[in-house]
């Protein structure tokens, strides 16, 4: 009876792990088929929406808008339809087509106003005489944008005019290299020197400045400086005319009242010059007169009165020896080469700003290329 009840056993527990090591995979099969199904999934929700987010006929007939751009919205459009309606489609194709299409809608710009591409060309010239503060290689691909845009500007192609007028844009305002080296720290003090006669402060804090600024000075005479010694020393520089310039006792009054001076010299500047100012100027008393935050729209006002007076990158020594800063009311005559800045309620808003960023704070240029 053991040895009965012992084989019975024996042989369900054979017959179920045979059993198992049938269904076992089979189960396991069903369950790869079903993720195997699920990964061939393609979302095509994104590129349904956008092909049909905008009346796209309607779009296409506005005018004021360049045929190149419109040209690459149509071309995105029929690849767009193209991947929609094919079922054997990979999830990376219709990703590329909605990225496509939402990026020719995006750069579905009006022509750049005369002025404004005008800007950009004056712009371009003052950075590439720049060369204390941005690399030579990033200052050769702006030089290769600003002679095509400059080979086709006599030229009656309104679109291709355009189209450089904006490559030109993304180079300047996101394809140059700034550089941190005695040089580029030369231009900076020369800079924050020369601006101080723009503002207004107390012989307190200006002596506190002054000390900073001597330090400042003898990390840059200093032959073995380290690189490190020469970035700190620019933040040092930063933070010092903050401090200097936020002061509750500075006011914008001066610096108005020099840059309204500077307008009535039309024998000394050029009429490039001269519109930027203004319009520079203007917008400093728009903000005042919003109440609205003034610091950065007087500096740019004050860089723009500073390389307008100088024309080029400023020489001289800042070791106490030679006097770097200069009177605003010692200008020079200033070519067609003057300095520029973009400015306007128009989409491509890109202000030539005195102030740039590093470490949060600083003065220099930065730009701001696409402001819806």
């Amino acid at each position: 009876m053991k040895t009965k009840l012992f084989k019975l056993t024996m042989t369900l527990a054979v017959t179920f792990s045979l059993s198992t090591a049938y269904i076992v995979p089979a189960m396991a099969v069903e369950e790869n088929n079903n993720e195997s199904i699920q990964l061939n999934t393609v979302d095509k929700s994104n590129l349904e929406r956008i092909i049909n987010q905008y009346d796209y006929d309607a779009l296409l007939a506005q005018e004021g808008y360049p045929m190149y751009q419109k040209q690459e919205i149509k071309d995105a459009l029929e690849n767009a339809n193209t991947v929609y309606n094919n079922p054997n489609v990979t999830q990376e194709e219709v990703d590329n087509a909605y990225h496509r299409l939402n990026n020719a809608v995006n750069n579905y710009d009006r022509y750049l106003p005369d002025s404004q591409i005008e800007d950009l060309i004056t712009e371009a010239e003052l950075e590439l005489k720049m060369t204390a503060v941005y690399t030579v290689e990033s200052l050769a691909k702006l030089q290769e944008a600003y002679d095509n845009l400059m080979n086709v500007m006599d030229s009656n192609n309104r679109d291709e005019i355009d189209r450089l007028a904006k490559i030109l844009a993304e180079v300047s305002a996101y394809q140059l290299d700034e550089k941190m080296d005695k040089e580029r720290l030369l231009y900076e003090i020369t800079s924050y020197e020369y601006s101080l006669s723009f503002f207004s402060y107390t012989a307190e804090s200006k002596a506190t400045f002054d000390n900073i600024m001597a330090e400042i000075k003898a990390i840059y005479n200093d032959p073995n400086a380290t690189n490190e010694e020469i970035l700190d020393a620019y933040i040092a520089l930063i933070n010092a005319f903050d401090d200097l310039v936020l002061s509750p006792d500075n006011d914008y009054n001066k610096i108005i009242t020099i840059a309204e001076a500077e307008l009535q010299k039309t024998n000394v500047h050029s009429q490039r010059y001269l519109n930027l100012l203004s319009t520079t100027l203007n917008n400093l008393k728009t903000t005042i007169n919003n109440g609205e935050f003034t610091y950065q729209s007087s500096l740019l006002l004050a860089h723009i009165l500073f390389l307008g007076d100088v024309n080029t990158i400023p020489g001289g020594t800042p070791d106490g020896s030679t006097d770097t800063t200069k009177p605003a009311t010692e200008t020079k005559p200033v070519d067609n080469t003057v300095t520029s800045v973009k400015t306007g309620d128009d989409i491509y808003f890109m202000p030539l700003v005195a102030t740039m960023m590093l470490a949060g704070l600083g003065i220099t240029l930065s730009k701001k290329y696409r402001e819806n």
